[in-house]
Parts: C-alpha cells; sequence; structure tokens
C-alpha cells in the first residue's frame, strides 16, 4: 500500500491567510512528482506523513520565523504530522502577502526536507523554488472565499 504526503492549513489566530486548497493541492502534487517519486521517499513507506502548516500570531509563545518540529505520531494509524510554524506578522507586514504566504509554506517544505530527509540537500530546494508554476499560483483567487480555503475546523 502506497503511504501518503498531505499538507494541511491551521490557523491559530482570527486572521488567517486566505488561501484557495488548491495552493496546497498543488504543493502537495509538486513535491510527490518533484521530490517524493524521484527519490522514493515517503510513498513506499509504512508511514503516511502530514505537514500541519500552522500560521500564528507572532507573540511571546509564536514564531518568529518559519520552525519545523519533530512529529507527533500516531501508532495506530501509522501517521507521522510535523507541525511547521509560520508567522502571521511576516505575512502581514509584507507588500505582497500572498506571495509572501507561499514563500513561507515553501521554507516550511524546504526546512521539513532538509531536516527529516537527509537525502534531500539545501542546494536542491533552492533549485527547487525555482520550478514553482507561480503563474498558476498567482492566478488562483486571493483573497480566496472562505468556502474554498479548506483549513482544519471548516
Amino acid at each position: 500500500m502506497e503511504s501518503t504526503f498531505s499538507i494541511s492549513l491551521i490557523c491559530m489566530a482570527p486572521n488567517r491567510p486566505p488561501l484557495s486548497h488548491k495552493v496546497t493541492d498543488y504543493l502537495v502534487q509538486f513535491i510527490r512528482e518533484e521530490i517524493l517519486v524521484p527519490r522514493q521517499i515517503i510513498l513506499t513507506d509504512e508511514w503516511n506523513i502530514e505537514l500541519a502548516m500552522m500560521f500564528m500570531p507572532q507573540n511571546e509563545f509564536g514564531p518568529h520565523k518559519v520552525d519545523v518540529y519533530e512529529p507527533d505520531i500516531y501508532d495506530d494509524v501509522k501517521v507521522k504530522t510535523y507541525p511547521i510554524a509560520i508567522p502571521l506578522a511576516t505575512i502581514q507586514a509584507s507588500e505582497e502577502p500572498y506571495l509572501k504566504t507561499i514563500e513561507l509554506m515553501y521554507e516550511g517544505l524546504f526546512l521539513y526536507f532538509t531536516a527529516f530527509h537527509k537525502s534531500i540537500h539545501a542546494h536542491f530546494m533552492q533549485d527547487l523554488w525555482e520550478k514553482i508554476n507561480f503563474d498558476y499560483l498567482l492566478s488562483l483567487p486571493y483573497p480566496a472565499d472562505i468556502t474554498e480555503q479548506q483549513y482544519i475546523g471548516d
């Protein structure tokens, strides 16, 4: 049985980035085609991998930069969930919040792959950034309607 790789969006504040779920769909497919299948990682593992991208307020408890943490492991369902903290203040301070959100999400992917998959190097992830189809991503509705967002809890 093939394992899965997914990205979930969580917001720890009322002012979440109004992203279409198609952004995460695109990133999952992009990662699958550019990393998982060619490198034969995750998909042949017994564990399903979920990256929980958490948009968090920047305060004494919130992140000041993108950070990835050790996974929460659910043995009974064979799921490893890796929390990725993304500071909302960085997005809100940007002149291009939509593009900044995509950049920070990719930074989370970058950190996850370079930290937890030793065969994936920083240079490879930097080069991969250049292959992202920004024409497609920037053509998606922003701000997306709430029904189009599909955050955890919606």
